[in-house]
């Protein structure tokens, strides 16, 4: 039998080769930090690198001359979120909405700079983590 040098026979007497042998996996079990570490993605339509502390504010158009602005990566407790929404639906005169499962903050209309100027004002977000999107 002709065998090239680079496979290795294996205890079980089958052929492979070394690129055949499965990756390393991360050993969960070991109390690693492979959990803790900050997850990063990467956002493909706007080709940027969003980290978990990042607020994004963004606009989509409903229908018309509609428009309905969200607020994603806002990373406060409920209570809290939820009296955002009423402080800057009543300052800003729109309606305000929380989806739990996604949690994305929705307000009719376009307030992206107000809501922007608002969390900036009150300290939640800083500047370098607050991102504006649209038009």
């Amino acid at each position: 039998m002709n065998v090239p040098e680079y496979y290795i026979e294996d205890v079980d007497g089958v052929w492979s080769s070394e690129e055949d042998t499965p990756a390393e996996q991360p050993d969960f079990d070991s109390g690693s930090n492979y959990f803790n570490k900050p997850a990063i993605t990467t956002d493909k339509k706007e080709k940027s690198v969003t980290t978990p502390l990042d607020v994004h504010i963004r606009i989509y158009k409903r229908n018309g001359k509609k428009y309905v602005t969200t607020v994603e990566g806002l990373d406060l407790e409920e209570a809290i979120i939820k009296k955002f929404i009423s402080k800057c639906s009543k300052k800003y005169s729109c309606g305000g909405s929380y989806d739990k499962k996604d949690k994305i903050i929705k307000f009719s209309g376009d307030f992206r700079n107000q809501i922007s100027e608002f969390l900036l004002d009150n300290q939640i977000v800083e500047k370098q983590n607050l991102h504006i999107h649209g038009f």
